[in-house]
């Protein structure tokens, strides 16, 4: 290598330490602050401490960054909800019309108050824009209110030819959610469980 290709490289290598931003301590500390922790999973009414100890970064698409870690449920996590589910299966399955209007309701209220926050929580982990974020929202508090419009004028129990057909719950069922519509997909098949009932008064 002759001295002046090795003042080239040299010379390249001090442009790129040169681009390179140090961060300053305070301002790391604010990063490190600034990262969402998402360390509990909803069971049985009550956030928990999962079993599971596996850790999963949580990625905003738009720019390609970590801005959180969660840490992932597991198969011990995932029999806990389900014995749950089967406890609470035996009185929720006996519910009238009416209180299952009244939960459908309820949901819709409890969501519709988060729509600001879930919007932004869908344009930082999903990279969805500004107006997809703010309809698909709105749309996943406002299925709730279509249940309830299903609900007050549909029939448990129909006549086929000679017999007589009735729908009732069956047990605890698993649901899967897209990863691009989750408050979507998570509110239109638990207002579907919710609408299933086995008393019609």
């Amino acid at each position: 290598m002759t001295h002046s290709s090795f003042n080239d490289v040299l010379t390249k290598q001090n442009e790129r330490f040169n681009k390179v931003s140090l961060v300053h301590p305070t301002e790391f500390c604010e990063k490190i602050n600034n990262m969402k922790i998402i360390d509990k999973i909803y069971i049985n009414g009550q956030f928990v401490t999962p079993h599971g100890a596996e850790i999963s970064d949580l990625i905003n698409p738009t720019v390609n960054q970590v801005i959180g870690h969660v840490t992932l449920g597991d198969e011990v996590d995932t029999r806990m909800a389900i014995a749950a589910a089967k406890a609470a299966f035996v009185k929720f399955s006996k519910t009238t019309i009416e209180e299952r209007i009244g939960y459908l309701q309820r949901l819709h209220d409890a969501v519709i108050k988060r729509v600001p926050e879930l919007k932004d929580a869908t344009i930082a982990e999903y990279g969805a824009t500004v107006q997809r974020a703010a309809w698909s929202n709105q749309l996943a508090a406002e299925i709730f209110l279509q249940f309830i419009g299903v609900l007050k004028d549909y029939s448990f129990e129909r006549t086929m030819g000679k017999s007589v057909v009735r729908y009732e719950p069956l047990g605890v069922v698993a649901i899967m959610t897209a990863w691009n519509s989750n408050s979507g997909s998570i509110c239109i098949k638990l207002a579907a469980i919710s609408k299933q009932s086995n008393k019609d008064v």
